[in-house]
Formats: C-alpha cells, structure tokens, sequence
C-alpha cells in the first residue's frame, strides 16, 4: 500500500483519507460548508478588493447576508454597482481598532493597495510596486459597526487588509470577549511585505487569547519552501453550533 501511496505522490497526486468530523484541513471551500452549520450566514468581509470573497461565499451559501468593506474608493464604487440588488451590504471604508480616518494607499496592483506603505526591504517580492496614489478613508471598528447595524452574530469573519489584520481584531474586542464570532478567517503574513504589519504571532496569540484555535492554513504562498503568507481559519468551539 505504501509503496502505491509513493508512487502516486510521485505524480505530483495526493490522497487523503478525511477523519471525523469529515475536513481536508486543504479546501476551504469544503471545509467552511462544514463548520458553518448556518445556511444563511452573516459574514463580514474586510478587504473586499473586487468581490472575490463575496462570489465565494455566495457560491458555498447562497443565502448568506455580506457585510463588505473596502476602504479602496474605485474598488468599492465598482462593488456597490455590482451588488446593490443582491443580498451584499458594501461599505466604503475601513476597519481598525479605533473608529479614525487614516491615508489609503492605492498600489498599481490593487491586490496590495493598503492603510500601510509596502516595505522597501531587499526581502519584499513587492517593494518596487507603483504607488498610484493616495486617500483620506474613514475607519470603523467591527465593534462599533455591529451595534450599529444591530448585528449581533457573526458566522465568518473573514480580514485581509494587507498587513493591517492586527488593527482589525483590535476593532472586535467585544464581540470576541462575549463569543459572537464563530469563525475568523485571517491573512497571517509570515513575510515582512508592509511597513508596521501586524505579525502573524500577534494575530494568533490574540485570537488564542479569547479561545480560538487554528483549524488549518489554506492557499499558502511560499517562497524557498517557506510560507510567505496564508489564509488561516481559527475556531471557537464555545462560539456556535458543533461541527456535524
């Protein structure tokens, strides 16, 4: 059997058998339709960019109600025309630990657009990206936009703001503290790629901080075999409902 497992892994092929609960622990898309037993969940979606993460879960829940926010103002003007007739809430601004305004900067590959200028170290595969240009935004915090909003339940919280991840956890405090976050999907840089990005340390020393764990890294970029930066889902069993 070993020797048929080598032999298709040497075609770049692996198999996994799923244990219980049933997760690849490698296809978010998959695993998330199994943690989130809710088949209309509320997602927030911090760093909407183009939308991708909206088409992804409206893909995995059709019934989903989609918070998003984009601090980027093309982005989000093109985003709310895309989605002002469906179940998509888009917001122009950002989150951070302190309801504030801060400077955007918008890069020439918008992917990398960020509150925080990209670092001009040798070790950056991005240090030379054009910075297009720049733009006062208005920051919220998860916190202050939930009470707001009457929202008072996240199923998937998912960030990716390009090194400013660690300033939107700060933003929900209370909503960690009284367990209204059942999964959080975070980018972990591993990589230093901004200037003051938050570690990939803070972020799970924080999180573990009010009882979440790491389920897995899904979509790992690595350079020279090591992770460069992941998508990383953290679990707070006590959160919600149990896995199935």
């Amino acid at each position: 059997m070993q020797n048929i497992k080598d032999a298709i892994r040497n075609l770049n092929i692996d198999i996994h058998r799923l244990g219980k609960p049933a997760l690849t622990y490698r296809l978010l898309d998959f695993d998330l339709r199994r943690i989130v037993v809710n088949r209309s969940p509320v997602v927030f979606d911090i760093g909407a960019n183009k939308g991708q993460t909206i088409e992804f879960m409206l893909r995995l829940f059709p019934g989903a109600k989609v918070f998003a926010f984009e601090p980027a103002g093309v982005m989000a003007d093109a985003l709310i025309a895309r989605y002002s007739s469906r179940n998509v809430a888009v917001y122009r601004n950002g989150m951070g630990a302190v309801v504030s305004s801060q400077q955007f900067h918008n890069y020439s590959n918008n992917e990398l657009s960020s509150f925080l200028e990209l670092s001009k170290k040798d070790d950056n595969p991005f240090s030379n990206v054009a910075l297009s240009s720049k733009e006062i935004v208005q920051i919220d915090t998860v916190d202050s936009f939930a009470l707001s909003h009457q929202v008072k339940y996240i199923d998937i919280l998912k960030i990716d703001t390009q090194g400013f991840d660690f300033e939107v956890l700060k933003g929900a405090q209370g909503l960690f503290e009284r367990r209204k976050v059942h999964v959080v999907q975070v980018e972990l840089n591993f990589a230093n790629l901004y200037e003051g990005q938050g570690s990939a340390g803070q972020i799970i020393d924080s999180l573990s901080g009010y009882g979440y764990r790491p389920l897995a890294f899904y979509e790992t970029v690595r350079d020279t075999g090591a992770i460069s930066w992941a998508t990383a889902v953290f679990i707070n069993p006590k959160c919600a409902d149990p896995i199935e």
